[in-house]
């Protein structure tokens, strides 16, 4: 339940399976650190913090319904083959979402008991009406000074009518824009087609105009896998790197609105988008070998999940599930849908997921419709059967309207089903690929760690740090460590010695190990205090140069990680202290959990 997961050899699943595996033995310890089992040297405090593991996970579910998709047009002047929506053609008004209609899901959108709200405006091709956003936009802001709200804005646009004033009214309002690439200029024409076949032409120009305007940081990109994008993954993340964009989503194409019209979807089945994944996840990892950081959109999702105890709320990945709780889509026509693809479905005339209409329905009514809950209910994975049994559970998540797309019910085929076969196919190649290859290891884990809580640290001496800066490094204290790994290394010198290795990051050394050694002028050197003596080689921590602090994030070693935090008893005061306040709140939440566990 709450996400640990271990490797063991086969011998000791079986001799603990039987009972006969030695409290004393590696493999026990590892077990019983992990939650895997509970003996007499269990204490209490070991079961709180499973549970407020366990609540960590589920702490998104009372702050329900953070995104809210508005379809402000259906219109859109491109024609993609692969479209999930029956768009319209651009000279339809009727398809644009109307003023009353707009008012009407602010009022909805508001309701929410989420501290952070995005609101994000979709087509067709929503800057065909964007007259209707920038009042969407004013209208949403005077409210939020009552409100409060962390308020965000997303447009999701192909670029292709974009113009800068648009772009200069999201530079004001601080509206993030989210368009399509779907890889190199033939492949993103052909699946992009549009009059005069410039579509890849188009966004690479909005693109760098956007960014010049909006931001770098502020302008997204997502491509959609077609039959004719899964022979070229590299080349499709090549041109990402050419667009310099830092990461990919390598999305499949979903069962859903035109997709299924034009038999899109019928292209190519579930293993040979795998293989398109697994070759665009290897590519990328041997990127970031060579130094070039790049990431994968998906896997760092799972990653989070597999790694920390937190969920990062994407809907496809969430348990409940996260339609309705997580995302909700009020269309053009005031029809309030539980996701973006339960819209979908109803381009299909399913309209299973369509839980009101902004103009008919109150609040409540909208958000307890039956449809609704019954959806949730019925696909909860902790008593879904096969779900439930799954290793993979906590990692995975309940995706109601794709079972329903492909067999008529909320849970599905589990042995048939595209959505499990393609996540537990993802999650068993991640723990493999951290499994066989140290430096994958530290690529899936350093990325990640800065989310997690952190315990005080204490002084330290720094010698060659600019001193804005705060870095996270695995220790090692191996002089032969591969130089492809030693950038994101520090290397622990526990012994004097006559020469440090180089092409380490830093060096962190106990005394007196470097009493008579000559250091580089340009080495980051940390000089450890004797109370950090237990430190040792793959533990991870966090040095800031500016408070002159270290702050121990992993131990290795120790059977008492929590969040990826140490518990070692040799913590400062200050950590003791944190920790006396941590285990005070777990009495409050574990309350909350019990009947999970």
């Amino acid at each position: 339940m709450a996400g640990e997961y271990l490797i063991l050899r086969h011998d000791d699943v079986e001799k603990m399976v039987r009972g006969a595996l030695s409290p004393e033995s590696p493999a026990y310890i590892e077990l019983r650190s992990r939650h895997f089992l509970t003996d007499e040297l269990t204490t209490r405090s070991a079961l709180e913090l499973l549970a407020l593991k366990v609540r960590s996970r589920y702490r998104r579910i009372p702050e329900f319904t953070g995104l809210h998709i508005f379809v402000v047009t259906l219109r859109c002047e491109h024609s993609c083959p692969y479209c999930q929506v029956s768009r319209q053609s651009e000279n339809r008004a009727a398809y644009d979402m109307t003023e009353p209609t707009a008012t009407a899901s602010l009022d909805l959108t508001f309701r929410s008991p989420a501290k952070a709200i995005k609101i994000e405006f979709q087509g067709g091709e929503s800057l065909l009406n964007f007259s209707l956003i920038q009042k969407i936009v004013f209208e949403a802001e005077q409210r939020n000074k009552v409100a409060q709200k962390d308020l965000q804005f997303v447009i999701a646009t192909n670029l292709a009518v974009v113009t800068p004033e648009m772009l200069e009214f999201c530079a004001e309002h601080d509206i993030n824009i989210s368009t399509s690439l779907d890889g190199p200029r033939n492949l993103h024409n052909k699946n992009r087609p549009r009059p005069g076949g410039d579509s890849y032409e188009r966004v690479s120009c909005g693109i760098r105009i956007a960014r010049e305007i909006v931001g770098r940081d502020n302008v997204s990109a997502l491509m959609t896998t077609t039959e004719d994008s899964l022979s070229q993954p590299e080349a499709i993340i090549d041109e990402y790197l050419l667009q310099e964009f830092h990461e990919i989503f390598l999305r499949p194409l979903s069962p859903y609105g035109f997709a299924m019209k034009t038999k899109g979807f019928a292209s190519y089945n579930g293993d040979r988008w795998l293989n398109f994944y697994k070759k665009g996840l290897k590519y990328i990892i041997e990127l970031n070998r060579k130094g070039i950081a790049f990431r994968e959109h998906y896997a760092a999702l799972v990653l989070k999940k597999m790694l920390t105890c937190d969920d990062p709320g994407y809907v496809d990945l969430m348990n409940p599930a996260g339609i309705g709780i997580a995302a909700v889509v009020y269309n053009y026509d005031g029809a309030v849908y539980a996701s973006d693809e339960g819209r979908m479905l109803a381009e299909m005339k399913d309209y299973t997921f369509r839980i009101g209409n902004v103009n008919e329905n109150t609040y409540e009514e909208i958000f307890l419709n039956d449809n609704l809950l019954t959806a949730l209910h019925d696909s909860f994975t902790l008593s879904a059967p096969r779900c439930s049994e799954c290793a993979f559970e906590p990692y995975c998540g309940a995706d109601p309207v794709f079972h329903h797309a492909q067999y008529g019910d909320y849970l599905g085929h589990k042995s048939e089903s595209m959505f499990c076969n393609k996540n537990m196919a993802i999650f068993k190649f991640l723990i493999d690929k951290m499994d066989q290859d140290p430096f994958v290891k530290d690529l899936f884990c350093i990325g990640l760690i800065t989310d997690m809580l952190q315990l005080g640290g204490r002084a330290l001496r720094l010698q060659g740090a600019d001193e804005k800066i705060q870095r996270i490094f695995r220790l090692s204290d191996d002089a032969e460590l591969p130089f492809a790994l030693r950038p994101r290394r520090a290397y622990l010198v526990r012994k004097p010695t006559k020469a440090l290795p180089v092409g380490f990051a830093a060096y962190v050394a106990l005394p007196p190990a470097l009493d008579d050694v000559i250091v580089p002028d340009d080495a980051i050197v940390v000089h450890l205090p004797d109370a950090y003596s237990y430190l040792a080689s793959d533990d991870i921590v966090r040095i800031n140069f500016a408070e002159q602090t270290i702050k121990v994030l992993f131990r290795a070693k120790s059977p008492h990680n929590f969040l990826l935090v140490t518990e070692h008893v040799t913590v400062t005061v200050s950590c003791a202290r944190n920790l006396q306040k941590l285990l005070r709140i777990v009495g409050y939440l574990t309350s909350s959990v019990k009947s999970l566990l």
